[in-house]
């Protein structure tokens, strides 16, 4: 890049690489730490429900507190934390824990939402239920008192009237008298 000389005192002209930690090839490092370093990251990224990938990757407290800061991954910074200075993490049994939470996570919003749709399901049946036994119940009341009337009227016989509201005579009688 060419820079003006007058900018050149305030501009870092370094030449660096850069390189992706999800795909870059980790064969290329000879540094033991850098390898673990990438091979943890890319295990991490990878992850999903299965912690196979990180099964034998042993990290010194420094390369698993970088590993966690660059990843997000709270627990594994926590499980660094309280190894001693010179110890090493089981990337393995460090994160068994935080996919346990995770899953335990996921299940209670899966158990949430899951009565949230019942429930909501559950008063649409029922208040559909409800109003349907109403307008039944309304209109069968409606054509009761109608037939009770047309029997007090003289237009309609007791076994017409009764039989018109789907009862025995003397259950008409009965409901007749019940109105009265």
């Amino acid at each position: 890049m060419d820079i003006p000389e007058y900018v050149k005192p305030y501009i870092n002209d370094w030449h660096c690489k850069v390189i992706s930690v999800k795909s870059h090839d980790r064969e290329s490092f000879s540094d033991p730490e850098v390898y673990s370093f990438f091979q943890a990251c890319q295990q991490l990224y990878n992850v999903e429900h299965n912690l196979d990938g990180l099964k034998g990757i042993y990290l010194t407290r420094e390369t698993a507190i970088a590993v966690g800061t660059v990843t997000g991954t709270q627990k594994l910074i926590e499980a660094a934390e309280s190894i001693t200075e010179g110890g090493m993490v089981n990337m393995c049994t460090a994160l068994n824990n935080l996919l346990q939470e995770k899953m335990a996570e996921s299940r209670a919003i899966g158990m949430a939402e899951g009565k949230s749709i019942g429930i909501a399901e559950g008063k649409s049946i029922g208040i559909a239920e409800g109003k349907s036994i109403g307008i039944a119940e309304g209109k069968s009341i409606g054509e009761a008192n109608i037939s009770i009337r047309l029997f007090k009227r003289g237009r309609l016989s007791l076994s017409e009237a009764a039989g018109e509201c789907n009862l025995t005579e003397e259950e008409f009688i009965r409901k007749v008298n019940e109105l009265v």
